[in-house]
């Protein structure tokens, strides 16, 4: 009940620093963070507590050369609200917030509801760079009606939604995962998120949600921004350390590609440190990629996979990315070196290649796991990406995945269909 009285209270805080500030469109500024937390979902006290975070440690100092927007889908309100820092003359000791838009639309998760939201955030603030920040649930390239979650097939159920799982593991007293965009039952595809922000000048997408850097997923978002910060594993509910995240944004000397390294960093260390109920659980993994080598990346894939088809595949031998019994993500680097032999010239250009995506990553020596029970699995193999791994006539649920799978425009590509 305390922590529920101080989300409500911090919900009430936003309404009511709503008329601090005149809405304006100002002059450019040097960085943009934007923040589309669609909340309408069992995460959304997570909403609040990053935001309780952000909003802590809203200093002048911190945002001297840039503006934070959050964007903030409760269910009831979808609002787009400005972050301001705090003021020494108020003697107040946290940021306050103005409320910039009201919007009508029913479900934040469409194309038109993405692009009108970004729109109006990127037109009131203006920048040399734009930071979008993807705040949800994800099933990474998984398509709504396909449930990742092994446990709710296990009991005999067609499909088990993340929600009523995840909410099974509060229950249960353990840590929840975030598995982009959950409002309601509705979901938007990575394709449909590329189109929205199509043309928006979205320098880099930071997803704080599950499956964030799967090959399938990245493919659709490569002509929509520069770089992509994601984790290849399942992200706890706690999300991105904002508090930390806050000392970064807006550093006029560091450049997009150093802040997402800066930000990576960050990342890995909170969850190195990271306890649940006084209990650790060091478990993270973190990736930048840039974008503008994804389509070189699937080239080279293509060529390898036409040379080494992947039907002789052995899964249990390949580092899986969560703890499934039969896996759905697979470590890229680890699939694509099962196929071919370490000394061909295709396999070096692969490695090249792959060197020349993913630009950082990290992850810790475990990862934790919500799709098939509360659990932990070794990470031995973690480049930063994961992709699916097809079989063929395995089961009728990896018939719908593998159908689903050759349906997407990464798959099209690599096997040339």
């Amino acid at each position: 009940m305390k922590r529920l009285f101080t989300y409500m209270m911090l919900l009430l805080t936003i309404v009511v620093f709503n008329a601090c500030f005149p809405c304006s469109e100002d002059e450019r500024n040097e960085r943009t963070v934007i923040m589309y937390m669609d909340a309408n979902n069992n995460l959304s006290p997570y909403a609040y507590t990053n935001l309780n975070d952000i909003l802590e440690n809203a200093s002048t100092e911190n945002m001297k050369y840039g503006r934070l927007l959050v964007f903030l889908n409760t269910g009831q309100n979808k609002r787009l609200y400005e972050v301001k820092p705090f003021r020494s003359d108020k003697g107040a000791n946290r940021g306050d917030t103005t409320l910039l838009a009201t919007f009508k639309f029913n479900n934040a998760l469409t194309k038109e509801a993405v692009r009108e939201v970004i729109s109006k955030a990127t037109k009131t603030a203006p920048a040399d760079e734009t930071v979008l920040i993807l705040w949800s649930h994800s099933t990474g390239w998984m398509p709504s009606d396909i449930s990742i979650k092994e446990s709710g097939f296990s009991r005999g159920a067609t499909e088990r939604s993340a929600i009523e799982a995840e909410r099974s593991a509060i229950e249960a007293g353990m840590p929840i995962t975030k598995t982009f965009g959950m409002d309601g039952k509705n979901q938007i595809s990575y394709e449909d998120l590329a189109t929205a922000l199509d043309g928006l000048g979205i320098d880099m997408v930071a997803i704080d949600a599950c499956f964030g850097t799967c090959v399938e997923a990245l493919y659709d978002l490569r002509h929509c921004c520069d770089y992509v910060l994601g984790s290849p594993i399942e992200i706890l509910g706690e999300g991105y350390p904002y508090a930390d995240l806050m000392n970064l944004f807006f550093d006029k000397d560091t450049d997009i590609e150093t802040l997402g390294r800066q930000m990576g960093t960050a990342y890995m260390r909170y969850y190195r440190n990271y306890t649940y109920k006084g209990e650790p659980y060091p478990y993270g993994a973190i990736s930048l990629i840039d974008m503008s080598e994804m389509e070189d990346l699937a080239s080279v894939t293509r060529s390898l996979i036409q040379k080494y088809p992947d039907n002789s595949v052995v899964h249990s031998q390949i580092q899986s990315l969560e703890n499934r019994y039969y896996s759905i993500f697979f470590d890229f680097e680890h699939y694509m070196r099962s196929l071919i032999p370490e000394d061909e010239k295709l396999m070096q250009d692969f490695t090249t290649q792959l060197s020349q995506t993913v630009l950082f990553h990290d992850h810790t020596e475990s990862l934790y796991s919500n799709l098939n029970g509360y659990s932990t699995r070794l990470l031995d193999h973690s480049c930063g990406l994961s992709s699916y791994i097809p079989r063929p006539g395995f089961s009728e649920y990896f018939d719908r995945c593998d159908e689903a799978y050759f349906q997407t425009n990464w798959s099209k590509m690599i096997y040339n269909r």
